[in-house]
C-alpha cells in the first residue's frame, strides 16, 4: 500500500490549551489544502503500471470537488498523528511512535480540510513549542486520474488526485507546503483580516530551505493573498 504524504505548517507560537494531564488541545487545524504540487514519477501510486517516467516532474491537482467529499472529509476523523511517518493500522499498529490523534471534528471550508489535534507525548509537545518539529504532513491513498487540465486560477495540472483517503497525520520537521497554513489560534476569536495578517509575516520570512523545494503556488485567499512560488524537484 502507498502513501502520499502533505506537509503542512504547525505554528510553535500559537495559544493553545492544555489538560490537567498536560495533553496539548488544539481547537482547529488545517490538515490539508487545494493545491497544484510536483511529484516525481515514482512517488506517483502505480506509477509502473501507468507507465510514468520515474524521474519526470508530474504535476497533481488536490482539488476542492475531491477534497470536500464527505468520504474524505471523515476519513480525517480519528486518525493517528505520529512523530514523523509511519503508516497505521489497528492490525499493525505503530504505538511507538503514535503521539496523538485528531478529533471527530473534521470540516471542509475551502481551500482547506480542518480538524482538532490531541498530542498526549510530552516530547513532542515540548518539540513543538520549541520549534524543532512544527509542521503537518497528512499521509493518504489516492487514485491518480491522468486527465491534464487547468485549475480555476488558470495553473496548469497533469493529473486530479481522486478518492483520497486519511491514515494519519505526521508531526515532521519541514514541508512540502512550507508555513502557509497554520494552526489556528481560535482562543483569539481571529477574523478573515486578523488570520491574513498571521499569515503575512510567516510567508514573507519562509525557511529558503522549504522555499527550494516547493514549486507549487497557493491558492489566493480573498483580497490580501499572494502566492508561493515552491520549486521543489
Amino acid at each position: 500500500m502507498s502513501f502520499y504524504f502533505e506537509r503542512l505548517a504547525l505554528d510553535a507560537k500559537s495559544v493553545r490549551s492544555y489538560d490537567d494531564n498536560g495533553n496539548l488541545h488544539v481547537k482547529t487545524s488545517p490538515l490539508t489544502r487545494v493545491q497544484v504540487a510536483p511529484y516525481r514519477g515514482n512517488e506517483i501510486p502505480d506509477w509502473q503500471r501507468l507507465r510514468l517516467d520515474p524521474q519526470k516532474i508530474y504535476r497533481g491537482y488536490r482539488s476542492a470537488e475531491e477534497l470536500s467529499k464527505p468520504e474524505t472529509i471523515d476519513s480525517v476523523n480519528g486518525i493517528p498523528i505520529q512523530l514523523n511517518h509511519h503508516p497505521d493500522y489497528p492490525d499493525d499498529p505503530a504505538k511507538d511512535t503514535r503521539i496523538g490523534s485528531t478529533g471527530t471534528d473534521a470540516r471542509w471550508d475551502e481551500p482547506y480540510l480542518y480538524n482538532s489535534l490531541h498530542f498526549q507525548d510530552k516530547k513532542a509537545i515540548d518539540r513543538i513549542n520549541d520549534g524543532s518539529m512544527r509542521e503537518l504532513s497528512l499521509a493518504y491513498r489516492y487514485d491518480p486520474d491522468f486527465t491534464p487540465g487547468t485549475t480555476p486560477d488558470g495553473e496548469a495540472y497533469d493529473f486530479v488526485m481522486r478518492n483520497i483517503s486519511a491514515n494519519h497525520v505526521a508531526l515532521v520537521e519541514e514541508g512540502r507546503a512550507g508555513r502557509e497554513v497554520l494552526v489556528l489560534d481560535h482562543s483569539l476569536n481571529l477574523g478573515d483580516n486578523d488570520m491574513e495578517n498571521e499569515k503575512k509575516p510567516l510567508l514573507k520570512d519562509e525557511d529558503p530551505k522549504i522555499e527550494a523545494s516547493e514549486v507549487a503556488a497557493a491558492k489566493q485567499i480573498k483580497d490580501g493573498a499572494q502566492k508561493i512560488i515552491d520549486l521543489h524537484t
